[in-house]
């Protein structure tokens, strides 16, 4: 018989559990907030073994990732690595995550490419440099060529949007023309860019 003797918050959005058995099981078994609210599980809550308890768990995950998952993508579209991400955070398992991501891959309300279009477009109206966009979308998940002509911005109107940034900045002195650097660089353009945007930028003076 598995006895739970203590319930603790878990993870760092404090949506996942740890259910505690005592002295003879100290790591206890992390699980979903949904899913022990679904089981009704509370300290107390008995089960005849910890075989039994994960099959109880397994009906009850799949549909509290999905609704999970919708609820991540009814406020903003998401990569299927962060929507892994962010329910493993969330106490779910490998097999759970699994299959929800699949499934909503399999209803193209998840599409990686789709994502990656739409983030570079708007990366590019928001004259983000192409250097900057391909690494924050290393960090979602997506490994992008830098040269992939699929997304790749043209050389000129990267250098249009990077001039049109800085156009209003002085650069008379040498402290505002690193400074000016500094925040072509730091929007994700590559140096010689910046370099060839601040000598047309001090053409116009």
């Amino acid at each position: 018989m598995l006895v739970v003797v203590t319930i603790e918050p878990a993870g760092p959005d404090k949506r996942a559990c740890r259910l505690l058995f005592g002295a003879e099981d100290p790591q206890g078994y992390l699980l979903p907030k949904a899913v022990v609210t679904a089981l009704a599980i509370k300290e107390g809550s008995s089960f005849d073994s910890r075989a039994k308890l994960r099959e109880l768990v397994d009906e009850a995950e799949l549909p509290a990732a999905m609704a999970r998952c919708l609820r991540i993508l009814n406020a903003r579209d998401k990569t299927t690595h962060e929507l892994r991400e962010r329910l493993a955070r969330d106490g779910y398992h490998g097999r759970a995550i699994d299959a929800t991501v699949d499934r909503l891959v399999e209803l193209s309300l998840v599409d990686d490419e789709r994502f990656t279009s739409n983030y570079v477009d708007s990366g590019l109206r928001a004259k983000k440099g192409w250097g900057r966009i391909v690494k924050e979308l290393a960090r979602k998940g997506i490994e992008l060529d830098p040269d992939d002509e699929r997304y790749c911005p043209d050389p000129y109107d990267e250098y249009c949007a990077a001039l049109a940034l800085v156009q209003r900045l002085p650069v008379d002195s040498e402290k505002e023309r690193n400074r000016v650097l500094r925040r072509l660089i730091t929007r994700g353009y590559s140096y010689p860019m910046a370099l060839k945007v601040l000598d047309a930028r001090r053409a116009m003076l």
